[in-house]
C-alpha cells in the first residue's frame, strides 16, 4: 500500500479477512453499498476507482 492511502474494498463477508490481509478496509457489497461507503468517509475522499471482474468459462469451439 502507498503511505497515506486508505483503500476500501467490497466483497462478501467470507472474503473480508482476505481483503484485510491486503491492507484493504472491507465493506459488504450489495444492497445499501452506496450508503455504507460514504459513512466510512465522513471527511470525504480525494479519488475513487472502480473495477470488477467476471470469471468466464471457456466457450466451446466449433470445428
Amino acid at each position: 500500500m502507498v503511505q497515506g492511502v486508505r483503500v476500501i474494498g467490497t466483497a462478501g463477508e467470507r472474503n473480508h479477512e482476505y481483503l484485510r490481509s491486503l491492507g484493504t478496509e472491507p465493506v459488504v457489497h450489495g444492497d445499501g453499498l452506496a450508503e455504507r461507503v460514504p459513512d466510512l468517509l465522513p471527511e470525504g475522499n480525494d479519488a475513487a476507482w472502480t473495477a470488477w471482474a467476471v470469471a468466464l468459462s471457456p466457450s466451446p469451439r466449433s470445428c
